[in-house]
């Protein structure tokens, strides 16, 4: 698997790809909904892997169990041929423990 994006652009042989949350921070309970632009050669449609997992954000916040704060932990996004974008949702998951800040990672995988 090559990592194409995380927060970053990165690219793959048959195109460009930036990730972009539409929230920094997601409440217990709430989505957060990501949306993934592509731009080169978008005629053909393609599916990507996503992958949320815990981050420390160097040390600053506990991580997240990905899989149990917040769901999916993994999952695909699907470009209909010619789409330049395509979204999807990662839960945070909603618990009555009394919790600081946790922190994810979510990232785009081709292959």
């Amino acid at each position: 698997d090559k990592v194409i994006a995380g927060g970053t652009t990165g690219g793959t042989t048959t195109g460009t790809y930036t990730l972009a949350s539409d929230m920094d921070t997601v409440v217990e309970g709430k989505t957060a909904t990501f949306t993934v632009t592509r731009s080169g050669d978008v005629t053909a449609a393609k599916t990507l892997t996503f992958n949320a997992s815990g981050d420390t954000n160097n040390t600053t916040v506990a991580a997240a169990a990905a899989g149990v704060d917040a769901s999916p932990a993994s999952g695909t996004v699907t470009f209909a041929a010619g789409a330049k974008t395509a979204t999807f949702t990662v839960s945070a998951a909603s618990d009555t423990a009394v919790e600081g800040l946790e922190g994810l990672r979510v990232r785009l995988f081709d292959g």
